[in-house]
């Protein structure tokens, strides 16, 4: 995972191999923010002013999931 910001824009490259799902969800501090294709990549744009955050990959509908990562930006 990468964090990175572009002026006020706070950015969480995600990545992941794994999961037996056609699709994941990704959650960020315990909320689920997007169901996306289990390819391996996402790209969360968290919100302005947001100094930290806690990512999640689960397998799509299931508490499967990745360890947690945080973002510090």
């Amino acid at each position: 995972m990468t964090a990175r910001s572009a002026g006020a824009n706070r950015y969480a490259d995600l990545e992941w191999t794994g999961g037996s799902t056609a699709n994941v969800d990704i959650y960020r501090n315990t909320t689920k923010v997007a169901t996306t294709l289990n390819d391996g990549v996402y790209t969360d744009t968290a919100p302005k002013k947001t100094s930290s955050a806690t990512y999640q990959v689960c397998e799509a509908g299931t508490n499967v999931c990745s360890n947690s990562v945080t973002a510090t930006w």
